[in-house]
């Protein structure tokens, strides 16, 4: 069966399902006595982009500093439980955005590990295709 043919048997509303993952964040656990965990959903490739503006320098090298930037920006658009869009949070914590919020409530490694699983989800892993070879 050729590529027409299985795309014409899958269930379309399939294809527009968001994928989502959780993970665990030791730290916030054990300060909270309780598992905290942190629930995302894959962003799509327009998104990403979009958040990805800026990574490189004048130079053409990767900016670090704009790269931790793109990192807090992605978790903070893909988290979707703790909201940190949510008023009540940004308030209680004094931060002017869900990024700023991002950066208080989490550690630099753990943003980064947020951040490498939303961009698994959305297909930006090492193992997101099988080539055939014949």
């Amino acid at each position: 069966m050729n590529a027409v043919e299985l795309l014409l048997k899958m269930d379309a509303g399939k294809l527009t399902t968001v994928p989502t993952g959780e993970m665990e964040i030791p730290r916030l656990s054990e300060m909270a006595g309780e598992p905290f965990i942190v629930q995302y959903k894959a962003l799509s490739g327009r998104r990403i982009m979009e958040l990805s503006n800026g990574v490189l320098g004048d130079d053409g090298n990767v900016d670090t500093v704009a790269a931790y930037d793109i990192n807090l920006r992605i978790v903070a658009e893909a988290l979707t439980s703790p909201a940190l869009k949510d008023e009540k949070l940004l308030r209680h914590y004094k931060a002017a955005t869900p990024a700023a919020l991002a950066e208080i409530i989490l550690l630099g490694g753990e943003i980064a590990k947020i951040s490498e699983k939303v961009m698994a989800l959305s297909g930006y892993g090492k193992d997101t295709d099988k080539t055939i070879k014949n």
